[in-house]
């Protein structure tokens, strides 16, 4: 099979899809490859924030996401002592969603697959391995094998979108920078929960710090810190996470539907674009799961690279605008990846006078009203803020440019509520554009 097309994005994950289905909604001709043939039942990421709910509301999928979410779910910190130290229940929307939303990911990638199929010139082959990559100055060309066919994909620009370990990334010879760190981490995910716990909790111990999340359909998220010498087959073992669990079941434990041993990465790519490829999502950036912002950085670098990808291969821009993707992404995603190695840090105090500092800090912090609300409203989370790239300098000196734009609420025509619509099609942008 040999397939000839403006972009191909190797991956289907929920950078690749979403990516895939904003190119879709612009009309360009889009092939989106992936490894797997079927979505991977068990979930990976499990939060979701405002600016992503943005971007699906402007690739029109929205109805189809936000019965399967939870929203607003607040998160609590606790000492080692089970002393409160933060509550963070933010109810601001300045971009038009709430903040901090809970889902599965089977079910988005599901919602994000079947959206392709509104637009006749994006396909999606599933079960289909990249095994090659060339690139000259016409774009790149893709081979791949499904099953016993060998598949040629001719693009005028190839999307790594294929995660952590990328075929693309490792092809075009771009190194991956930073760390992982020493502590490894267990996963559970359960079925039929019954813990009487509706918002996030992380217990910030020093020896074993833990996280539960609440998620759709009476499913829930435990996160446990490995201890050294602790062996990963034993750890994973039914004995074992049953042990863990019933601190927090007094009675009948749930139905253990995943149990996995995660390393934590706080990696990113020393470039984002190497001729007609780029990198996004986990092929670009790896960060710890600690403030839940890896999938959510993927979706931000779909939701820059399509309007210019549209506004190029439709003749509207010149290629050049493609450049501004690295300058514009690269920054940001390195800052959270930071971030959320910070984050974890708090969580895992070295020793017990590390922790007692900390909580002390905690606790004076939220007795000012100004630092308590700055907490409350997860205003400490890092801003996309451009100072260069396909920006326009503000016309006022002393003004700023180049942040993201309010999405504020609106009422129709009969007083129904609802959230303004981004009504990007891929026109080019005007000066009042920002990239998400």
């Amino acid at each position: 099979m040999e397939i000839e097309t403006d972009v191909a994005v190797v991956g289907a994950g929920p950078c690749g899809t979403t990516l895939a289905n904003l190119l879709g909604r612009a009309g360009v001709r889009t092939v989106v490859l992936d490894r797997e043939p079927v979505v991977t039942p068990y979930p990976r990421a499990v939060a979701i924030d405002d600016k992503s709910l943005r971007t699906l509301q402007t690739a029109g999928l929205l109805d189809d996401v936000l019965p399967d979410l939870i929203r607003n779910v607040p998160i609590r910190y606790h000492s080692s002592t089970g002393r409160v130290l933060a509550h963070v229940g933010p109810s601001g929307r300045p971009y038009g969603w709430p903040r901090r939303n809970l889902f599965l990911q089977p079910l988005l990638e599901r919602a994000l697959r079947r959206g392709l199929d509104r637009f006749p010139h994006v396909a999606l082959h599933t079960g289909t391995d990249v095994t090659g990559l060339e690139t000259g100055p016409h774009g790149a060309r893709l081979e791949a094998k499904a099953g016993d066919d060998r598949v040629t994909v001719a693009a005028r620009y190839a999307i790594g979108a294929d995660g952590g370990r990328s075929f693309l990334r490792e092809a075009v010879g771009v190194a991956l920078e930073g760390s992982t760190a020493p502590s490894r981490w267990l996963v559970v995910d359960v079925a039929g929960d019954t813990l009487d716990a509706p918002y996030s909790a992380v217990y910030c111990d020093p020896d074993r710090p833990t996280m539960t999340i609440p998620l759709p359909y009476a499913h829930r998220r435990f996160e446990f810190k490995l201890l050294p010498g602790e062996d990963d087959e034993r750890v994973a073992g039914e004995e074992f996470v049953a042990d863990l669990l019933r601190r927090f079941y007094p009675g009948p434990l749930p139905q253990v539907e995943g149990r996995r041993v995660y390393w934590h990465h706080s990696r990113i790519a020393s470039i984002f674009r190497a001729g007609p490829v780029f990198l996004a999502g986990d092929a670009a950036h790896l960060q710890p799961p600690f403030f839940g912002q890896g999938m959510n950085s993927g979706i931000r670098d779909a939701t820059n690279l399509a309007w210019k990808l549209a506004a190029v291969t439709a003749g509207r821009a010149g290629p050049a605008l493609l450049d501004s993707y690295d300058a514009e992404r690269r920054g940001h995603a390195t800052a959270m990846v930071s971030f959320a190695t910070r984050v974890g840090a708090m969580y895992q105090p070295r020793c017990r006078g590390t922790e007692f500092v900390r909580d002390g800090f905690f606790r004076a912090v939220q007795r000012i009203p100004g630092a308590r609300d700055y907490i409350l409203q997860m205003k400490y989370k890092p801003a996309p803020r451009y100072t260069t790239g396909a920006i326009v300098p503000a016309p006022t000196p002393g003004r700023r440019s180049g942040g993201n734009s309010a999405n504020p609420g609106c009422r129709t025509a009969t007083a129904h509520p609802c959230c303004s619509t981004t009504s990007w099609t891929g026109q080019a942008p005007g000066r009042a554009r920002s990239s998400p």
